[in-house]
């Protein structure tokens, strides 16, 4: 299988996984149910992925950058347009791709009681947090006193964030308390 068509058939899994995931949920998940949704192989499965911990670990990184795909940063942006910028992208993009948010916070829910997961998801979090395009260009004009705290600060912050924008649907409001509450993060 040449490389292209590997990748292709990597995300062709992954994506008939969300589907099935986000319509059937994260329990009824398994080898044979993906395989069945992508219309692969098993050998096909085997070769992009070692596991069903392996894909699921896959699926949190996929629907994790998949959340931030759409996110330009202008190179010339001060940190708190950058953050500013970040929470409007969240608001938005919570409407416009809620089955990926859902199934982030699948795989992170699963984590809660398979202890395996949560060992794996732990590292890869770290990776994550700190190489995604909002933490990068924090830290390249960010002040570098405290600047892990500010990063942890902010994601933690975003994980309430998409609840509220999930649940709320007052724009103005929700991005004032954001503006309010990354001022803090970013003094």
């Amino acid at each position: 299988m040449s490389k292209h068509k590997g990748a292709q058939t990597k995300q062709h899994i992954l994506d008939s996984a969300m589907s099935f995931i986000v319509r059937e949920g994260i329990e009824k998940v398994g080898v044979n149910k993906v395989i069945q949704e992508a219309q692969v192989s098993k050998g096909s499965f085997y070769h992009s992925f070692n596991d069903m911990k392996h894909l699921m670990k896959e699926l949190a990184i996929y629907a994790f950058e998949k959340s931030l795909q759409d996110l330009s940063i202008p190179s010339h942006s001060s940190l708190e347009d950058i953050v500013e910028h970040l929470g409007l992208h969240i608001f938005h993009s919570v409407r416009n791709k809620s089955q990926v948010y859902y199934l982030l916070f699948l795989c992170i829910s699963k984590s809660f009681i398979d202890s395996e997961l949560k060992e794996t998801f732990q590292g890869i979090f770290n990776q994550l947090v700190q190489k995604n395009s909002v933490s990068l260009q924090i830290v390249q004009r960010g002040n570098q006193e405290n600047l892990k705290v500010k990063i942890h600060s902010l994601d933690m912050l975003v994980l309430g964030f998409i609840v509220h924008c999930h649940f709320l649907e007052d724009e103005e409001h929700l991005l004032t308390i954001w503006k309010h509450m990354t001022s803090h993060i970013l003094e």
